[in-house]
């Protein structure tokens, strides 16, 4: 047996969980067009257009005098101090190579330095390779040589200065070895450089010759510019534009809140309605002692209030409790609430019958068609296979039209 529409209606509203669950998606919604709204519709990437990069790869190699301590003397390179009596030769090899990306044609001039430097005091410098032009395109490599460092020329040159001078470095000397490389790209919307001058630095002293750590070097140059993406939101892992968003989470706000207002009126429209005596116990419970009608004198001066606020508020002022009596009147079940004062007796009477909400009583065919007041001229505007329609003939034989129209 199949329930009717109406019962199946009120059950589901009999509580608020349905309107509350959609008031909750209605807040989702709320804040996930906040969200949208306050996303940009664009976004700004800045990107790299162009890249230039250099990378120099140092080397070297030792050479020992035969002695007691290298008796079968032999290149090397792995120690990380090097007694100067003892060395016959430095190499150092130098590898210089240049990269654009997206390759583009380079062009510049390389060359080799050697500097020696006596801490701030002074300084020599010795060309290794002197500068050459170099072109290509993409990657290509502008320095690939090694060179043989006169170690002791060098050693005796220090010596004969700190003879001169009678100035011996406290920290000894730095021997650099510097290629000084200078590139620029061609066929960039903007101009396109990289100079580079990496340092391969020994420490040196009349006695020891302490190498360098790092072998590699690197340096890069860009051009970079400014994308214009349009702005995505993420949404449970789905992904749409920003103005897809806007639009769908304003619409979907904009219903939820309709239908949860709209749930809500039903369910409170649902609920059972109380009738007066339940109202007034639910809330003044505290305040109300229950008694029968036998104890009151019915000698006593009856007044009757007009509210139940009032007589509540005469019973604060006289600091009294307030009785409720159930008795009949015309047939119906009311409760007396009542505040005895010496001979007087305050009263207020409610029904304690649930209020049933009914609908309004159908208009005639007589009100819907004749005004209340008037004459039915605005039926003249109208044609008259519409007046036949609408008036009935009995009823058209009693009415006149007035106006403008036929009759």
């Amino acid at each position: 047996m199949s329930k009717a529409p109406g019962k199946h209606k009120s059950n589901i509203l009999s509580k608020p969980y349905l309107p509350i669950a959609v008031t909750i998606l209605a807040l989702l919604f709320i804040v996930l067009t906040w969200h949208a709204f306050a996303t940009p519709v664009e976004v700004k990437e800045e990107v790299t257009t162009h890249t230039l990069k250099q990378n120099v790869t140092f080397n070297y190699m030792v050479t020992p005098k035969r002695s007691t301590l290298y008796p079968d003397p032999v290149p090397f390179n792995d120690q990380k101090t090097y007694f100067t009596q003892v060395t016959e030769g430095l190499e150092v090899s130098v590898k210089a190579d240049i990269a654009s990306q997206p390759p583009v044609p380079v062009e510049g001039t390389s060359e080799v330095l050697l500097k020696l430097q006596a801490g701030e005091l002074w300084e020599r410098e010795y060309v290794l390779s002197p500068q050459r032009e170099f072109e290509g395109n993409g990657t290509l490599t502008v320095v690939d040589d090694t060179f043989d460092v006169p170690l002791q020329k060098i050693l005796a040159f220090t010596k004969q200065v700190e003879e001169e001078t009678k100035v011996y470095p406290r920290d000894g000397y730095t021997l650099n070895i510097t290629p000084v490389v200078k590139a620029k790209a061609l066929g960039t919307s903007e101009p396109l450089t990289n100079e580079f001058t990496p340092s391969f630095s020994f420490n040196l002293t009349q006695r020891e010759l302490i190498p360098p750590e790092e072998l590699k070097q690197e340096q890069s140059a860009a051009l970079t510019g400014v994308n214009v993406l349009p702005g995505i939101i993420n949404v449970l892992g789905l992904e749409m534009p920003v103005v897809t968003a806007r639009y769908a989470s304003s619409i979907l706000t904009v219903f939820y809140l309709i239908l949860a207002v709209w749930l809500f009126k039903l369910y409170f429209n649902s609920r059972p309605r109380l009738s007066d005596v339940q109202a007034i116990n639910r809330r003044y419970r505290g305040r109300i002692v229950a008694a029968r009608s036998g104890i009151i004198d019915p000698d006593m001066t009856v007044i009757r209030m007009a509210t139940f606020k009032e007589l509540l508020k005469l019973a604060d002022e006289r600091d009294k409790s307030i009785i409720c009596l159930n008795e009949q009147e015309n047939g119906k079940p009311v409760c007396r609430y009542c505040v005895p004062d010496g001979e007087t007796l305050y009263c207020y009477i409610a029904a304690d019958e649930t209020p049933v909400k009914r609908p309004p009583a159908p208009r005639s065919l007589k009100e819907r068609v004749i005004p209340k007041e008037g004459t039915i001229s605005s039926l003249a505007l109208l044609p008259l296979a519409a007046k036949k329609i609408l008036v009935p003939k009995t009823l058209r034989r009693r009415l006149t039209f007035h106006g403008t129209g036929s009759g």
